[in-house]
């Protein structure tokens, strides 16, 4: 015991009351199934040393999170950040354009769907889809700058 403790500490420099904890672990580990264990003392080696590597891995991902650094390694790429405040523009601005305007603008720009195509199921003309899908980008420009300011 003294010397996975010593292991803990000196090798992989955890405190002693959790170096106290690990070789507790690796015991109750080791006693919960001692038929596994050709050779104790190799085993008990190697299970300290992977105890304290899991100790360090999960230390370090705590303190990266919780950094006081004005960038802190859990901090998001800005692409990200970037990603996800065009993502609830978009949405928000959608949301404000109402059903019909919504509707024409997915069948048009994600759907694929043609102006004749859409006049079609709507019994109207494609005249009438092309002017409603300017007037509808033009809204959703007006709602996208005013988002915009407000930020």
């Amino acid at each position: 015991m003294p010397l996975l403790r010593k292991i803990a500490i000196r090798k992989f420099d955890i405190p002693r009351a959790d170096a106290d904890a690990l070789v507790h672990d690796v015991f109750a580990t080791y006693l919960a199934n001692p038929s596994n264990v050709r050779d104790l003392h190799p085993y008990l080696i190697g299970a300290i040393c992977n105890a304290a590597r899991q100790y360090r891995r999960r230390d370090a991902k705590e303190q990266a999170l919780f950094c006081a650094a004005a960038i802190c390694e859990a901090t998001p790429p800005e692409e990200l950040v970037d990603g996800v405040i065009r993502n609830l523009v978009i949405n928000t601005t959608l949301a404000r354009l109402g059903d019909s305007c919504r509707e024409t603008l997915r069948r048009f720009y994600l759907a694929g769907e043609s102006a004749p195509v859409i006049a079609q199921s709507r019994n109207t003309s494609a005249n009438y889809i092309l002017r409603l899908l300017h007037y509808c980008r033009q809204r959703a420009r007006t709602i996208f700058a005013a988002l915009h300011e407000g930020s």
